[in-house]
């Protein structure tokens, strides 16, 4: 089971089932803009997480246009198809 990110990491799924953890260099001990859309390789779009109100991931907004990769672990946290990688964010966490 993948653990929701801390204030250290933040955990980024990939399509392959791997698990990379970013370190936030924002303001707060959050990821930077930057950061987020490197992560997710363009723009990004929050998407909230099925099964944890007030909860949600950073995907790639364009993932379905790009033809990335579908990811079967972020689909299941989010209850809807995800393409390429996710960014699970804490509960609390404004968003970009």
């Amino acid at each position: 089971m993948v653990s929701l990110s801390t204030n250290e990491t933040y955990p980024v799924i990939q399509p392959s089932g791997d698990i990379e953890y970013i370190q936030p260099e924002g303001s707060e001990g959050r990821p930077t803009l930057r950061q987020l859309q490197d992560a997710v390789g363009g723009y990004i779009e929050a998407v909230p997480l099925a099964d944890w109100p007030h909860r949600y991931m950073y995907v790639n907004e364009e993932g379905l246009i790009h033809g990335l990769p579908l990811n079967l672990i972020a689909s299941k946290f989010a209850g809807q198809p995800i393409m390429g990688p996710a960014i699970l964010m804490p509960e609390g966490s404004e968003s970009h």
